[in-house]
């Protein structure tokens, strides 16, 4: 998996783009998103995405393109406590006619709770409207102001994962190991740069 994305906020919200890469020469998937974002109170925000997604499959499928649409909501009632909702692809878009072959359509809610300045716990229940709910639960904790350490399980299948930030002004580095039964360890590693 290759992914790239920039955000640019604005008076007038946030505007972004994002490119997935995911696959090789035989198979591959590639998602283009772009992204609009706004905050209309301390308590509330939305944010809708458009993206183009690509399947391509050698010497039997070639090329399927299709659009999908995103949508999300933030809330933030009280000071400690945040929750969110976010549907991908409302719309039932198909990459193919032959067999129904339709996009994912998913529902996630979740909520986090920062206890205090060093100790996160986050929750969400995941559905695909074709699969039983997947449920989630994560956790962060500084060690030090800029190190923090992760964990989190998920089910539905099993999947656990660990990892560590660093954070600092305007720098954010991680990495982290995720283990399902199918892929077994897998790693991740993201780089952040905020402007202003």
């Amino acid at each position: 998996l290759k992914a790239l994305a920039f955000g640019l906020p604005t008076s007038q919200g946030t505007f972004g783009v994002n490119v997935n890469y995911f696959g090789y020469s035989l198979y591959n998937e590639t998602k283009i998103g772009l992204a609009y974002a706004r905050k209309f109170s301390d308590y509330f925000s939305i944010g809708i995405q458009l993206d183009y997604l690509n399947y391509f499959i050698a010497n039997y499928y070639g090329n399927r393109g299709t659009a999908v649409a995103e949508i999300g909501i933030l809330s933030k009632p009280i000071d400690k406590l945040t929750f969110g909702v976010h549907i991908y692809n409302p719309t039932l878009s198909q990459v193919a006619d032959y067999n129904n072959e339709r996009i994912p359509t998913i529902v996630k809610f979740g909520l986090n709770y920062q206890f205090n300045e060093k100790f996160l716990m986050a929750v969400e229940t995941e559905k695909d409207i074709d699969f039983k709910p997947r449920y989630k639960v994560g956790l962060e904790y500084y060690i030090i102001d800029d190190i923090a350490l992760r964990t989190g399980i998920i089910t539905n299948p099993f999947e656990n994962s660990f990892g560590v930030g660093y954070i600092k002004k305007r720098i954010s580095a991680n990495i982290a190991f995720s283990t399902n039964k199918i892929l077994g360890l897998t790693p991740y590693v993201s780089f952040q740069y905020k402007f202003n």
